[in-house]
């Protein structure tokens, strides 16, 4: 792929998250979040259900 394919394919999928982006919750991910991720992923691994980060 040349340079300027990748740079209008990035410039659409720019414009179509701007697009869809207000349909979805976006949540701060902070230091009293990192914890509560930190918990759920030992607790999920102690009984041997790990999860991609994503899911969690």
């Amino acid at each position: 792929m040349g340079r300027r394919l990748l740079q209008r394919d990035r410039k659409f999928n720019e414009a179509l998250l701007k697009q869809h982006l207000g349909h979805f919750a976006i949540w701060p991910f902070d230091y009293v979040a990192a914890l509560e991720y930190r918990r759920l992923a030992a607790e999920l691994r102690q009984h041997g259900r790990t999860m991609q980060q994503i899911d969690i």
